[in-house]
């Protein structure tokens, strides 16, 4: 159940990548297009801005390469044509599927600005984007070729951005529908949801990750989701209907004082592996945007000794795991027996955002 899974070590095993949202509301130029790609011992970005101009990062362990140029009016059509596919136009996060255990670093992420905000997609693993090979080789082949710095693109200095757009009310849609983006805007025939976690624990040569969506009119979705290395992921998916009773004890608990004041945290740093720890995100919607926090604890991670603290055989990031004994509590009162749900055994999203239409289809005759 989620409220156990939380309280065990999850592991290092994995590298966690944690991934930077655009902002999306109310700026003039938000861009075209972000495209990050990190691999073992690099992170490449690039943000396209609607008229052609980009921004271009590369993140090295021992060196950083910052560039600006411009694709011109030819590239920056050539540009949206690859982004107007019709099957990169449709696809959301929630029809993208990731192996738990994957032998390569290799992450994507896409931020595609469409007509009302961002669609973001994440792939985990070169797995996860096979599906999709038609729109996304065209696009990786792009990438590299943006990389090889033409005559016009100058070497600039300063930190590194992450090729962020300026910071704005962060908005992030699941998929390019105008239901989509109500629903992440909080339109009127939107479903938002309360808050979404997802805890992680490694040891050894398995995974386990447990996950749960709840949304402001009684719906949920948990997950559970195992694998070994060498083996297929396999998943556990129950949707269910909550009482409002259920969900006004939900936003007491998430209105408390101790956890609505505890801030945002999107990095815990340089991951390293390790032979066991947890790994748990916590998303809880407010009014100025989405907190979000992150608990950590990692068991003999391979640290550097000469570093202070490297002798220790305990890694911990973020947050006081107190806060989350009162959500734990509601959890095993209130989903971890998933009373009124329907369960499947299919592939599972990690519990992603959904839009208001799409999570009704899904959810048909769910609800009692």
């Amino acid at each position: 159940m989620f409220a156990e899974a939380m309280n065990k070590l999850a592991s290092g095993f994995l590298v966690f990548c944690l991934y930077h949202h655009p902002a999306a509301n109310a700026q003039q130029d938000p861009g075209l297009l972000r495209m990050e790609r990190v691999q073992r011992g690099e992170a490449v970005c690039v943000l396209v801005r609607d008229d052609g101009s980009y921004r271009l990062e590369k993140l090295f362990q021992a060196k950083t390469e910052m560039y600006s140029g411009s694709l011109g009016s030819i590239g920056v059509g050539q540009l949206r044509t690859m982004l107007a596919n019709e099957q990169l136009r449709k696809l959301a996060q929630e029809n993208i599927h990731s192996p738990l255990i994957s032998d390569t670093i290799d992450t994507l992420q896409l931020d595609i600005w469409r007509d009302r905000g961002w669609q973001d997609l994440r792939f985990f693993a070169p797995e996860s984007r096979r599906p999709f090979k038609e729109s996304l080789d065209p696009l990786l082949r792009w990438f590299q070729q943006v990389q090889k710095h033409p005559p016009t693109a100058v070497r600039v200095e300063g930190p590194p951005m992450r090729c962020q757009p300026m910071p704005v009310t962060e908005l992030v849609t699941t998929a390019e529908s105008p239901e989509a983006a109500r629903a992440a805007a909080g339109g009127e025939s939107s479903v938002q949801y309360i808050f979404r976690a997802r805890s992680i624990h490694s040891y050894q040569a398995h995974i386990d990750s447990t996950c749960i969506i709840v949304y402001g009119d009684g719906r949920y979705h948990w997950e559970h989701s195992g694998q070994s290395y060498g083996a297929d992921r396999k998943d556990k998916l129950v949707d269910g209907h909550l009482e409002p009773e259920a969900i006004q004890k939900l936003k007491a608990v998430l209105d408390s004082p101790d956890l609505e004041s505890s801030p945002s945290i999107r990095d815990v740093g340089n991951p390293r592996p390790a032979s066991e720890g947890t790994f748990t995100e916590v998303h809880i919607l407010r009014k100025g945007g989405v907190q979000n926090l992150i608990f950590a604890t990692s068991f003999n991670p391979l640290n550097n000794k000469r570093a202070v603290g490297g002798l220790s055989n305990l890694q911990y990031h973020v947050a006081d795991s107190e806060l989350l004994v009162p959500l734990e509590g509601w959890m095993k009162l209130h989903t971890d027996k998933h009373p009124n749900a329907v369960e499947r055994e299919t592939a599972g999203s990690d519990c992603a955002p959904v839009s208001a239409d799409a999570f009704a289809k899904t959810n048909s005759g769910s609800n009692p």
